[in-house]
């Protein structure tokens, strides 16, 4: 399997212009997920506002994990 493709979300669940490439990249073909990216960023938020709140200290970055396609994605908050 191949290495999950690294994506940063803004707090208002935005990927800058960088990463919806890489992520366009990585769905190349799949027409579906493709018309699709919004409610998967959505989701994707969510996902990382959960792992933020498990975090103990300010200090500690929250990634999310999210399988979308036939590609796996690592979601960390913009900085």
């Amino acid at each position: 399997m191949n290495s999950p493709v690294q994506v940063e979300l803004g707090h208002n669940g935005r990927a800058s212009e960088t990463g919806l490439q890489s992520i366009r990249t990585a769905l190349h073909g799949n027409t579906l997920a493709l018309e699709h990216l919004g409610p998967f960023l959505q989701y994707s938020n969510s996902v990382l506002i959960a792992a933020e709140r498990r975090c103990r200290t300010p200090r500690d970055q929250a990634k999310a994990e999210v399988s979308y396609g036939k590609a796996v994605f690592l979601f960390t908050r913009m900085r």
